[in-house]
């Protein structure tokens, strides 16, 4: 089964139960709820409409991040790659929102049990002070997003540029560029990440607290690790872009032959676990390339309208095209003196 194939059956089920996984929660919760709780019942079911979104918008998108490129180019493989660029983009930063108000929600119902536990009569004024110190990242990143979407989104000459990039949309559309040079773009990045980071810190705080140990780790566990990978990603632009290329290319063109040389025993070993790395090289064989796997390049030669590469264990391939993906680039900085 292909990937993409796989992701179509994946994405329906993972709605679907989610979807209901929700609705489970919000009957226990209206049916369940203490009659004295019912601060943390509006809460939890906050809590409830923000999951929802970010489920329903996650379906919608089914968003890639694509790091190899610059800036990096965010990628649609939803139902809404076939509607205009914006619309994804408007999802993309909703998604965004609400996963952050989410997360938000969370601790904000750790606190009010917390406060219920320890008080027998909470401080009204103490609950509304801690919740609006819990959502103002939340507010700022709202505006910082709206900013983007007014500037980076809606331009007449933006949607226009999008159209034309679209224009044959098969797989995936491209909703929108991750640029971090604007005051808008740094300070969402810098909310959305001192809110992740401090995850685990007040996860160690609350820790202590009798009866919530397990609950105040489960967003350390859920959230943080993603978040980690993600912004590797982000800075160090690690993409396994020679696998993706190969593979491509061999999943369209069946009559096209296609080695793929490397000097690892795995495809992406260095940035995926051993277990990964190998079931990623299996795969792309199985897909029909051919994989040539702890070999150097010795030599490249041209032999009339084709091009022979010598390896280092003495064979020699004949190509018509060779692409070049190490993941390195050039120097330019002679040229830009000059």
């Amino acid at each position: 089964m292909e990937h993409h194939d796989f992701l179509s059956i994946y994405w329906p089920i993972f709605a679907i139960l989610a979807l209901f996984s929700q609705l489970l929660v919000v009957y226990t919760i209206l049916r369940h709820s203490p009659q004295n709780l019912q601060t943390l019942k509006r809460v939890l079911l906050k809590t409830c409409f923000f999951q929802t979104i970010a489920v329903i918008d996650s379906f919608l998108l089914q968003m890639r991040q694509v790091s190899h490129v610059t800036p990096m180019e965010l990628w649609c493989y939803g139902p809404v790659r076939y509607l205009e660029a914006y619309i994804g983009y408007c999802l993309f930063h909703l998604l965004q929102t609400s996963a952050l108000m989410s997360i938000t929600s969370i601790f904000l119902t750790l606190y009010l049990k917390y406060e219920a536990a320890n008080y027998l009569n909470p401080s009204k004024i103490r609950i509304v002070i801690v919740t609006v110190l819990m959502f103002l990242p939340a507010m700022l990143s709202i505006v910082f997003e709206s900013l983007l979407v007014k500037n980076q989104a809606l331009p007449l000459e933006s949607r226009e540029m999008f159209r034309k990039l679209n224009r044959d949309v098969s797989e995936h559309s491209v909703i929108g560029f991750m640029k971090y040079t604007s005051i808008p773009s740094k300070g969402n990045l810098y909310v959305i990440s001192l809110t992740i980071i401090s995850i685990p810190i007040i996860g160690l705080v609350l820790r202590s607290f009798q009866g919530l140990t397990v609950q105040v780790m489960m967003p350390t566990i859920c959230y943080f690790p993603s978040f980690v990978c993600f912004m590797f990603v982000m800075i160090t632009r690690s993409a396994v872009l020679a696998s993706e290329l190969a593979y491509s290319i061999r999943r369209n063109y069946e009559n096209v032959k296609i080695h793929q040389v490397f000097e690892e025993k795995h495809v992406a070993q260095e940035i995926l676990p051993a277990l990964l790395a190998k079931k990623s090289t299996e795969a792309i064989e199985k897909s029909g390339v051919q994989v040539k796997a702890e070999k150097q390049v010795k030599g490249v030669r041209k032999c009339c309208k084709n091009v022979v590469l010598q390896l280092s264990d003495g064979i020699e391939l004949i190509s018509d095209l060779i692409v070049v993906a190490t993941g390195e680039e050039p120097n330019s900085e002679t040229i830009e003196t000059d």
